[in-house]
């Protein structure tokens, strides 16, 4: 199998190896760095992997512990929009899965609340 480069801007993919050694992209006719590299080969690979959804199966402990993790990590001044919303979709099911679980409901909805870090 020969060397590859294929750029994560326009698709081309060149076997000339001086192309795959200077990570150049005839097409678009620009040098690529490993950062842009590595986002446009995780980009290709997530586009291959949406047809087959990963299920989790998770303990009810271990959701609580997630959901915790994910409170804390929305409150980052970073996190975008498209992400607090996979995140407020996330915690919604939790709330669901926890609907007959009153105090672990009162924990969560606490967890919303930065006040009641610790």
């Amino acid at each position: 199998m020969t060397a590859s480069i294929t750029c994560p801007q326009c698709g081309w993919t060149s076997h000339n190896p001086s192309d795959v050694a200077e990570r150049y992209c005839g097409h678009c006719h620009v040098f690529l760095d490993d950062e842009q590299l590595l986002v446009g080969g995780m980009a290709v690979e997530l586009q291959r992997k949406a047809p087959t959804p990963m299920e989790l199966v998770c303990q009810p402990i271990t959701v609580f512990q997630l959901t915790g993790l994910l409170q804390l990590a929305l409150r980052h001044p970073g996190v975008t929009p498209e992400l607090r919303e996979t995140g407020t979709r996330f915690l919604a099911a939790v709330r669901e899965y926890f609907a007959d679980c009153p105090a672990v409901l009162d924990v969560v909805r606490r967890g919303d609340d930065p006040a009641e870090d610790l």
